[in-house]
């Protein structure tokens, strides 16, 4: 600052400022920022729109949307659980009638594992 008459004058230090910015805006926490707030926001706006309490209405023909729906059937079930194929489609069919779709998709996306007609979440 710089006093001029009455006036106070002031002048950034700009390559100060640049340096400071670039850490503290930079394009990946800027786009981690988005991504916590609108993420959060549009899961739980797609499932609002495809779910009825906990009914599942339809399968959603977009991949991105149906990537959420198929992450919260995974966590219907429990870490370090096996659960036979019954058990599986039991679990499902309490949201949705079509349990063998459903248990596709969630080992397609890597969401649960099977083996021996042994399912788990992973």
């Amino acid at each position: 600052m710089r006093p001029d008459g009455n006036t106070h004058l002031y002048w950034l230090d700009s390559q100060a400022l640049h340096s400071m910015s670039r850490g503290l805006l930079s394009s990946e926490k800027m786009a981690s920022l988005v991504d916590d707030v609108a993420g959060d926001a549009w899961e739980r706006k797609v499932l609002k729109d495809f779910f009825e309490g906990t009914r599942l209405k339809e399968i959603p023909a977009s991949r991105k949307k149906r990537s959420v729906v198929l992450k919260w059937f995974a966590i219907q079930f429990e870490y370090g659980v096996r659960y036979t194929e019954k058990q599986v489609n039991e679990l499902i069919q309490r949201h949705h009638e079509d349990a063998s779709s459903i248990r596709r998709e969630l080992i397609g996306e890597h969401l649960m594992q099977r083996e021996n007609g042994s399912y788990w979440r992973i």
